[in-house]
């Protein structure tokens, strides 16, 4: 791993690398191809023309090294300080990566988008547990190898769900162990609950019950783990109570017989980390045009937290 001042996010690294990768992939041949010195003359002439900085200390060559090294030095546990020299190469390598991926982001019309996520089509009846897994998984790696180095790393995950755990038995499968035993409900998991896949709010059902009780399991292994949660509920059946907190009495409801009317709503904001006595991490909006104001009052919270 490179040294650097502020510990860098798993983004910026993954960005890092394939900055890296790119121009050392850009400024060398393929490996079954052999040359011609006419074509190390372009090749050259292209470094030249590409990265002027970095011609004044390395030739092509010496500088496909460096990158090896880097790149070799970037995926190891050990920490390591390089020079000015390569902090130049870094700088210059993640200057062309990001000025070509933000050409790229825009369209014909000259703005940003369209994007891929937008090709997705969904239709609901969701897992919330498995969402809730999943970035456990990025936040900590697929078995939890990721190691923080006893540093402070502010880990946030956002929830945006109706709170209704749908089970589909369409994704079970004994010979691929799915869906995971974390958030697979207990009982004959090669059936769905009658009804499983409507979107109409419903008495308790039997592995919606038990898909809730996981997902709070879940929720709480996250936040020992330091993790802190927001939710956001949005299409939760029956009306807000704002003054209804998630109080200890309140949250071992969680996997009882009550209705989705009361289930759905009691589940988003008990595995919020909400300072106690209050909602301030569960947040629910009745139409879609209000996400974006919501999601930008997350966002500025955790913001003025990193600067204080």
């Amino acid at each position: 791993m490179l040294y650097f001042q502020v510990r860098p996010d798993r983004v910026f690294l993954a960005i890092l690398h394939e900055a890296l990768q790119r121009t050392r992939e850009e400024l060398d041949f393929a490996p079954a191809y052999a040359p011609t010195p006419e074509d190390h003359e372009e090749m050259d002439e292209r470094y030249r023309a590409l990265y002027p900085e970095l011609t004044r200390f390395f030739e092509r060559r010496e500088l496909l090294e460096v990158l090896d090294h880097l790149l070799e030095a970037s995926q190891q546990p050990t920490i390591y300080e390089i020079t000015d020299y390569h902090w130049l190469v870094v700088h210059e390598c993640l200057e062309i990566f990001c000025g070509l991926h933000n050409d790229a982001a825009l369209g014909s019309d000259g703005q940003v988008g369209p994007y891929i996520i937008d090709q997705i089509d969904s239709d609901g009846f969701t897992n919330v547990c498995l969402g809730i897994l999943k970035g456990q998984q990025i936040l900590f790696g697929p078995n939890g190898q990721i190691v923080e180095n006893g540093e402070n790393l502010m880990k946030i995950l956002v929830v945006l769900s109706d709170g209704d755990n749908n089970y589909d038995k369409s994704t079970y499968s004994s010979t691929y162990n799915s869906p995971d035993p974390l958030c697979r409900p207990n009982t004959s998991p090669w059936n769905s609950d009658p009804n499983s896949l409507s979107d109409n709010c419903l008495a308790a059902q039997t592995r919606e019950k038990e898909l809730d009780t996981k997902t709070k399991t879940l929720a709480n292994e996250l936040k020992s783990q330091g993790t802190e949660i927001y939710v956001v509920g949005f299409g939760v059946c029956d009306t807000n109570d704002p003054d209804q907190k998630p109080t200890a009495e309140y949250c071992s409801g969680i996997g009882n017989n009550d209705h989705d009317d009361i289930a759905d709503r009691r589940l988003l904001k008990c595995i919020a980390s909400s300072t106690p006595g209050t909602n301030d991490h569960y947040f629910e909006v009745p139409n879609a045009e209000d996400l974006p104001d919501v999601f930008g009052k997350i966002a500025q919270s955790i913001a003025f937290r990193l600067i204080k």
